[in-house]
């Protein structure tokens, strides 16, 4: 569990700063900076909510909002290399 947390939390930060890098104030054509936006926020929150309360559910609700945000990653401008990563730190999240 704990290096499945430590993974999941460097994966984060990148996702995270890929994001703001790529769906800045200036913003880059195509992307919806919103969307972007809310999808950071709605994995941020799903990631609170596993911290403070470790249980199946939450587990499987942040996972859903990784997978989700990696989902539309494309659409906030993020590589597919960061994607291959993204994608197999949620398989190897495992939710007990």
């Amino acid at each position: 569990m704990k290096q499945s947390s430590v993974l999941l939390k460097k994966l984060f930060a990148v996702l995270m700063i890929a994001s703001f890098v790529c769906c800045g104030k200036k913003g880059i054509t195509g992307i919806n900076t919103q969307q972007c936006a809310d999808k950071v926020k709605a994995v941020t929150d799903a990631l609170n909510a596993y911290a403070a309360s470790p249980i199946k559910a939450n587990c499987e609700a942040y996972k859903s909002a990784l997978q989700n945000y990696v989902n539309d990653a494309v659409g906030c401008g993020i590589g597919t290399g960061d994607l291959s990563s993204a994608r197999q730190a949620i398989e190897s999240l495992t939710c007990q």
